[in-house]
């Protein structure tokens, strides 16, 4: 069972990590708001990790490097930009690549992937 409300504990740690730093809470909360759309439209209902996991049997790779793929392309993009953000295509860029890293460390986590040193 997936429990999807958040407990009295959860809700600490964001009070308080809003109180240590009210800009990351925010970009966080900014990253947070595209995951249910963005979920829908590249994995459905199923399992939220369809789509990598179709590219890892697609190009033969295993998971780290297919994250370091989608990764990889928000850095180009951001290597390459222009440096105008008035279109927010920048901070598009950013909070994606936000998200991706927080993906591979959610998959780490749901398959038990030990730290690597």
């Amino acid at each position: 069972m997936i429990v999807t409300s958040l407990s009295e504990e959860e809700l600490k740690i964001l009070n308080d990590a809003k109180t240590a730093n009210v800009w990351w809470f925010n970009a966080m909360l900014d990253a947070a708001k595209v995951m249910p759309q963005r979920r829908g439209k590249y994995s459905g209902e199923g399992d939220p990790y369809t789509n990598f996991l179709i590219m890892e049997k697609m190009l033969g790779k295993p998971m780290g490097e297919i994250f370091r793929f989608y990764q990889g392309i928000k850095f180009a993009r951001l290597l390459v930009s222009t440096d105008d953000y008035s279109d927010e295509a920048g901070n598009d860029t950013v909070r994606d690549l936000a998200n991706y890293a927080l993906l591979e460390l959610g998959y780490r986590l749901r398959e038990g992937v030990p730290n690597v040193k």
